[in-house]
């Protein structure tokens, strides 16, 4: 597991869970809970993607009434687990289609989530340079808690200066990063050094999650970092 040093305080967290079905289901979400106590999970950010901008992905949190139910489940099992803090949120996809911005923006305005998670998408092929650009323009559009698990390609000491700009912005806004442990986005040792130096330097601070999108892989990846 993980351990966070906060304030001389030690917090074990999951902090990028996707419930799929259990966003409705609350056995679902009851089983969810149940592997993060197994886990030894103190701290929890269930959620789910809203709009997609991809369309061979499914949304989940796109409907109001979907939201309505997720949100009734969250404080419904915030009473049955009060030993873990159990957070209700949404992944945002970003996008510079303002049609597809307002719907998802009016997704984020008119619910009252914990936490948000803004993370650009579909960009692999892109150059890396507009996709570092495009997580500045997140930054500057979206009202996002957490910058979604930034990718950094192997190419990425040639954009230190891009990335040090979106660290910099995130400060001055008070939003935080994922510390993403999932195959698909981990950084190396090499990268979470170099970004939790640029975290130290400008005052950021990041959670920590699996990105886990069924129960079995809640915590995969979570590895131990000692307080330095």
């Amino acid at each position: 597991m993980i351990y966070i040093l906060e304030k001389g305080r030690k917090v074990m967290e999951d902090m990028h869970i996707h419930l799929k079905k259990g966003v409705t289901d609350i056995s679902i979400m009851r089983e969810y809970i149940e592997k993060c106590k197994k886990c030894n999970i103190k701290r929890v950010l269930f959620l789910d993607h809203g709009n997609r901008e991809s369309k061979k992905h499914i949304p989940v949190l796109n409907d109001y009434n979907v939201v309505k139910q997720f949100l009734e489940n969250i404080k419904n099992v915030r009473e049955e687990y009060p030993e873990i803090e159990i957070n209700a949120g949404i992944e945002s996809d970003f996008s510079y289609d303002e049609e597809f911005a307002k719907k998802e923006l009016d997704l984020i305005n008119n619910f009252e989530f914990d936490l948000v998670i803004g993370s650009v998408h579909g960009m692999g092929k892109a150059d890396y340079k507009d996709y570092l650009q495009a997580n500045i323009d997140m930054l500057n559009t979206y009202p996002i808690n957490i910058i979604g698990h930034l990718k950094l390609r192997k190419e990425y000491e040639a954009y230190k200066d891009l990335i040090e700009q979106i660290v910099k912005l995130a400060a001055k806004k008070g939003v935080k990063f994922d510390l993403n442990t999932s195959d698909r986005s981990r950084w190396s040792l090499q990268q979470l050094e170099y970004m939790l130096e640029l975290f130290d330097f400008y005052g950021v601070e990041y959670t920590v999650g699996s990105d886990a999108h069924c129960v079995e892989e809640i915590a995969y990846g979570i590895y131990i970092y000692k307080a330095r």
